[in-house]
């Protein structure tokens, strides 16, 4: 299938008619295991002959041997680099000659790789990820070419913008000792440290089917799923498995008893930033709290009329911008965090005073009639995510990384539903007796002038 015409199939999917319930594709999704253990989950949806299929293997930076940060990520890329069947650079070649887009990324809990295609080539993209889940071949002239092109993509990554350096480090600071302050690539050091047999010894002990989820989205059932998943990956063994929950370092309880802060000053920063970040626990898929916050979030900084926005940027004119944004997809600990860009620095202790005053503000605030506005307007942006066949895999596959399940995924609606103004409030209240960690962005020059 051409590219172009892939791609006018995306918009149609975009732009067409859309189902009456915001997460009725992911109802219809089923899920079955394989012998060798591997996880498929389908997510049918024939409103075009296109069909997404995504590899999730469970291992990321969080499961990386001490000292060698990176390898997750530096495997990523060397599974392009060919194996005993196809030749460095075949599987992209065939993937795009036949119409496809191919990818992959790395996080903190887990790496995936995807082919969007037509569905009358799927088989050939199972085919090729079903080869390299067991075949992969590096020469040692690929090996080095690849680990400068993760060198220098990490290079270009932190000169291209000063804000990614100081992300780096407030990270760092905001996780305290947590493998999720480690940045994905790895620090330049651990990726000269990296040997092709670590990667290679990393490689067979975590890509493994029983390791894996497989999820297909698109013009596909699932007994045809099962019937294509049996013929390319059934055959595959599985292996042992660490237990990976001791690879989750929590954050230490007594770094939160005090408020704290971490500020990065450049000459050439010419937007501020100003980031609060509140460290919460792990929420399970039917804990109120988990959507409780997810509202809350929702409601303070979603839209140019919510609290924070209207606040500090419309009536005080304090900020550029403001917003929220709550972190739950991890399988440590979640993330509840305020951002403010703005211009002077003399504005920063008065916005990082509204952040509190606001998010009190809403315990008096905050309506039955409001929260439910607040409900209907994040079910209602979902339509468009989960009647693509693409969005939907990747909404999926995150929940999943992060250690949820397919049912957690499908009932998401109906827990929104079922969050009270008094939960909401709850999780409010609770917000204001955590401390948060402050990271601040500010220009050198005002060095002397800022405590």
């Amino acid at each position: 299938m051409p590219k172009k015409f892939l791609y006018s199939l995306l918009v149609f999917l975009i732009c067409g008619s859309f189902a009456s319930k915001a997460s009725a594709a992911l109802k219809n999704a089923e899920e079955f295991f394989l012998d060798n253990g591997l996880q498929v989950i389908v997510i049918p949806n024939h409103k075009a002959p296109i069909v997404k299929q995504v590899v999730l293997y469970k291992v990321g930076r969080i499961d990386e041997p001490e000292g060698k940060g990176g390898i997750a990520h530096f495997l990523e890329h060397l599974m392009f680099r060919g194996t005993h069947k196809f030749a460095d650079g075949q599987f992209e070649k065939l993937i795009e000659a036949n119409g496809g887009i191919s990818n992959a990324a790395t996080s903190h809990d887990y790496t995936y790789y995807h082919q969007f295609l037509s569905v009358d080539r799927l088989e050939l993209a199972m085919y090729l990820e079903a080869d390299r889940m067991t075949g992969l071949k590096i020469s040692d002239k690929a090996f080095e070419k690849e680990r400068e092109v993760v060198l220098q993509e990490r290079q270009q990554r932190l000169n291209t913008s000063p804000t990614n350096k100081f992300w780096e480090k407030y990270h760092r600071y905001l996780w305290n000792g947590s493998l999720y302050g480690e940045p994905v690539s790895g620090t330049s050091k651990e990726i000269r440290s990296i040997t092709k047999e670590d990667v290679l010894e990393f490689y067979h002990k975590y890509y493994k089917p029983n390791n894996a989820i497989l999820i297909l989205s698109g013009d596909i059932d699932v007994e045809t799923a099962k019937e294509l998943a049996q013929k390319y990956y059934g055959k595959i063994n599985s292996g042992a498995i660490d237990d990976r929950k001791n690879n989750i370092a929590e954050v230490d309880d007594e770094f939160l008893h005090n408020e704290s802060e971490i500020i990065s000053r450049r000459k050439d920063v010419k937007v501020l930033r100003l980031i609060g970040s509140y460290i919460l626990p792990h929420y399970q898929g039917n804990s109120p709290s988990l959507y409780s916050l997810i509202l809350l979030s929702e409601y303070l900084s979603e839209s140019v009329t919510s609290p924070f926005y209207k606040k500090m940027v419309t009536d005080e004119h304090l900020a550029l911008s403001s917003e929220t944004a709550f972190d739950y997809l991890n399988r440590g600990n979640s993330m509840f965090a305020v951002y403010a860009y703005f211009q002077e620095s003399k504005n920063l202790l008065k916005i990082k005073k509204m952040f509190k005053e606001t998010i009190k503000e809403t315990l008096d605030r905050l309506t039955e009639k409001e929260l439910q506005k607040v409900k209907n307007r994040l079910l209602a942006g979902m339509v468009y995510q989960y009647d693509n066949p693409a969005t939907a895999a990747d909404i999926t596959l995150r929940w999943l990384g992060a250690g949820y399940s397919l049912a957690d995924i499908q009932q998401f609606e109906d827990n929104i539903e079922k969050v009270t103004l008094q939960q909401v409030l709850e999780n409010t209240s609770m917000l204001n007796r955590v401390y948060p960690v402050w990271g601040m962005l500010l220009p050198l020059s005002e060095e002397k002038n800022e405590k």
